[in-house]
């Protein structure tokens, strides 16, 4: 199977965002001279022109690609970096859904479950940690808005840096929050891993069956990792000796 690469949604229609922000605020600029009441045309042309702009920019800063799935990884692409995960590491993949009275609203995002967390902290650039801990914040709001979760909340699980033991490692800063950020969605939404849909170029439903049709292919063709790259089972032995035999050397 080919990779498959998906262009975010929130991609499409950046240049066309700026250039109409940039032409209507020259164009409130020009009246302004020309009409003798280009002042209120500024006023009334501005704050349009600057917000098309904004938004124009922020989705011209986005990756090219939002999301990777290949015979050997699953790969989230953020302009702060991004993170990629053998199949597998991958325990489940779907739509968290949030309880509204007596119906479940799927959100925004799909949902990664993973087997071990040493394995993303592995696979994960340092400032994508911080971002995703600032921008998915609303996943913990949700979470303790369930009805089963109706406790006080005083917002603290938002920046919870308790240290976190791992496979007798002390995690803690960033790395500590992430986890317990994490452990916290896992028991409130299900999911350790949240990707937007904005990220994506198809519905999250389609997104959840190619990933399965390449988690199957990977297992039939016994693929595995050594040291960065996919390679044949019958060959991973091999290459895995070969790893350590260079280890050794140097």
């Amino acid at each position: 199977m080919e990779s498959l690469h998906m262009r975010p949604v929130i991609k499409k229609h950046c240049l066309t965002l700026l250039l109409s922000g940039t032409l209507l605020c020259f164009s409130a600029v020009f009246l302004m001279y020309i009409s003798e009441h280009g002042w209120l045309f500024l006023l009334l042309m501005l704050f349009p022109a600057i917000y098309l702009s904004w938004h124009g920019f922020k989705r011209w800063l986005e990756p090219d690609i939002g999301l990777t799935l290949s015979v050997g990884h699953i790969q989230y692409h953020h302009r702060h970096g991004g993170w990629a995960l053998p199949w597998q590491e991958i325990q489940s993949i779907g739509v968290p859904r949030q309880q509204v009275g007596l119906d479940w609203q799927p959100l925004d995002y799909l949902g990664v479950r993973v087997r071990n967390y040493t394995a993303i902290l592995d696979r994960i650039s340092p400032d994508l940690i911080n971002s995703l801990i600032s921008e998915q914040r609303d996943l913990i709001d949700i979470g303790m808005s369930q009805e089963e979760f109706s406790v006080p909340y005083d917002g603290t699980l938002l920046y919870d840096d308790t240290p976190v033991v791992l496979q007798q490692e002390i995690y803690t800063g960033t790395e500590a929050m992430l986890l317990n950020r994490m452990r916290h969605c896992r028991r409130l939404l299900g999911y350790d891993l949240y990707i937007p849909i904005t990220a994506l170029d198809r519905s999250a439903q389609e997104v959840i069956t190619l990933s399965r049709s390449y988690r199957e292919h990977a297992e039939r063709s016994a693929y595995q990792y050594a040291d960065g790259q996919v390679i044949p089972a019958a060959e991973s032995g091999l290459a895995l000796q070969h790893l350590h035999t260079d280890q050794h050397t140097e």
